[in-house]
């Protein structure tokens, strides 16, 4: 048996619905640079047309991930939960979730934004060592394009989609150590209340926080991810692929630059998905295991971020394990 808690499994689940966006139909947002410009060619989003059928896609992912593993729910004895954003402001998710797939294990959700995939895999990780808990499992879930106006550019950067892990000990990508650091510097997304005369509240991106993530990012990438090497004692060059959370086009460009490395080393999945919130880096490692080539005993880094909240880089040792990404065909008609 491997000596540090790993992936036993994993499973995406993205809406029936795709949006071909070309390079020309690009529409200028609060994160669009002169800088780094689109690549040609076309990239797809993945909408919902109703934001509550998210519960569907992290019902299926988990399941799917259950099944990957071999697994029984009564297997299970953790659930950690991570949205962007949760449905309401009671923030029963989780309890809704464990009860829908029938789990009668302890349950949390867990509010760090986009970089919530990351952060729960720490948290698993560090439950697991101590022995308490065998089987823990990670729902994330993305619908947070519905949260924003009707006519918001950045809508175009959004999918909606679901990805659940299972972390234990046994076969899988080790997670042998991780790392987190604060971004409550960031500029946070405004929320905006309804009106009496318009009674629907909506989110924004406040002015300059594109370029805000743009100049400080760097550092925030460099932070966690020599952050997590050093608490391995290991450097940046031991490290044989990246994936760094990638709500926009330029992030792995930057995050080449930042790290002083080849960005042949850094996977990219922007143009297949866009922004998935904190299902994405999940979501990444399945396309990972697919597109990169990884051999056995690789070192890799996943690194998730979530603006005005917390960054998680998790240093994985990197071993086959099932997993898949698939659309949903359960969705009302």
């Amino acid at each position: 048996m491997l000596k540090f808690p790993g992936i036993l499994s994993a499973a995406g689940v993205l809406p029936e619905k795709r949006i071909d966006i070309k390079h020309h139909d690009e529409l200028a947002t609060e994160f669009s640079t002169n800088v780094y410009q689109f690549e040609a060619g076309t990239r797809h989003i993945w909408p919902l047309d109703d934001k509550r059928d998210i519960d569907i896609l992290l019902d299926e992912s988990f399941r799917d991930a259950i099944e990957y593993a071999r697994l029984s729910v009564d297997d299970i004895d953790f659930l950690i939960l991570s949205q962007s954003w949760p449905n309401d402001i009671l923030t029963l998710e989780s309890g809704l979730l464990a009860n829908r797939v029938g789990l009668k294990c302890p349950s949390i959700g867990i509010n760090v934004g986009t970089g919530g995939g990351c952060t729960a895999m720490e948290i698993a990780r560090s439950l697991i060592l101590s022995e308490r808990y065998q089987r823990i499992a990670i729902v994330t879930g993305c619908n947070y394009r519905h949260f924003f106006q009707e006519n918001e550019p950045a809508k175009q950067l959004l999918s909606d989609g679901a990805a659940s892990m299972i972390i234990g000990r046994g076969n899988g990508p080790e997670i042998i150590a991780s790392y987190s650091v604060s971004t409550s510097d960031y500029q946070a997304l405004e929320y905006v209340d309804g009106t009496q005369d318009n009674n629907i509240s909506y989110i924004r991106t406040a002015p300059g926080s594109g370029d805000y993530i743009l100049n400080h990012m760097p550092k925030t990438i460099v932070d966690c991810c020599t952050g997590v090497c050093r608490s391995a004692d290991l450097q940046l060059s031991d490290i044989d692929a990246f994936y760094i959370y990638e709500p926009v086009h330029w992030v792995h460009q930057i995050a080449a630059k930042a790290l002083q490395i080849d960005s042949k080393k850094i996977f990219s999945t922007f143009s297949r998905y866009g922004s998935l919130g904190a299902a994405l880096n999940t979501v990444a490692l399945i396309d990972m295991a697919k597109h990169f080539h990884l051999r056995d005993g690789q070192l890799v880094i996943t690194m998730g971020f979530g603006a005005t909240s917390t960054a998680t880089a998790c240093l994985l040792r990197w071993h086959d394990f099932p997993c898949r990404i698939s659309q949903t065909e359960r969705l009302p008609c």
